[in-house]
């Protein structure tokens, strides 16, 4: 289960109430407050997790290229050891 800070779900739920859709009805505006506000809190949770799997992909991507670079410089430094062997 997702969970975010407490000042994070006040201030989302502040916004819900003002960018809801107004009724002078109570029972109106209870529901189109709580429809807009749990598609806020889902639109809210989606926005993190994207986030969260974009770090995780920049990491891995990063740690593949990393490896890559290392292997590419051992390489090196072994065949240029090979190569100085066979010169003496």
């Amino acid at each position: 289960m997702y969970q975010f800070s407490l000042d994070a779900y006040i201030q989302l739920f502040i916004l819900s109430t003002e960018k809801s859709s107004k009724s002078l009805k109570l029972n109106e505006r209870i529901e189109k407050l709580n429809d807009y506000h749990t598609y806020a809190v889902y639109k809210y949770g989606c926005r993190v997790r994207k986030d969260h799997f974009i770090l995780i992909l920049f990491l891995k991507n990063f740690i593949r290229v990393f490896s890559n670079v290392i292997n590419f410089c051992f390489h090196f430094i072994y065949v240029q050891k090979l190569w100085m062997l066979k010169i003496e």
